[in-house]
């Protein structure tokens, strides 16, 4: 999924990111405007994959300036680890839970946005305990 509503990457960078930005199509993907000082056709996004990818052609600000303020325009729709807080509700649903200590130390890099497949590499987990613990987590294998 490439945004939060469930459109698929180009559909997302279609309808919401040309909309959000005031973007165009060109030949290898989407352009605008920086949206900070609007130079001509300084941000640039496609979809090549699963999410949207966006780079930065603006001489005044680099992704690290940009980052924030397209994340206030696309929201969820902006690639990379969420920003929200965990809570509470989910902590204790976590900690009611009868699991193997893998798949508690995995479910908890899961929410804090890491996906499995990099929580097994933090943690250096075999494979066949990582395809273990994804099906005690009740999740598909990857």
């Amino acid at each position: 999924m490439a945004c939060t509503t469930g459109l698929l990457a180009e559909d997302c960078a279609t309808e919401h990111w040309c909309q959000a930005l005031g973007g165009h199509r060109e030949k290898g993907g989407w352009r605008a405007d920086c949206p900070l000082c609007r130079a001509s056709r300084a941000i640039e996004w496609d979809a090549p994959g699963k999410a949207v990818r966006w780079r930065s052609w603006c001489g005044q600000h680099d992704r690290d300036a940009l980052r924030p303020v397209l994340r206030q325009l696309v929201g969820g729709c902006m690639p990379g680890r969420p920003q929200h807080r965990i809570s509470a509700e989910d902590l204790i649903a976590l900690a009611s839970r009868d699991l193997p200590k893998t798949a508690y130390r995995v479910a908890m890099l899961q929410m804090a946005g890491i996906s499995p497949r990099e929580a097994r590499a933090m943690l250096k987990i075999p494979e066949s305990t990582y395809y273990d613990t994804l099906r005690v987590l009740g999740e598909r294998r990857r």
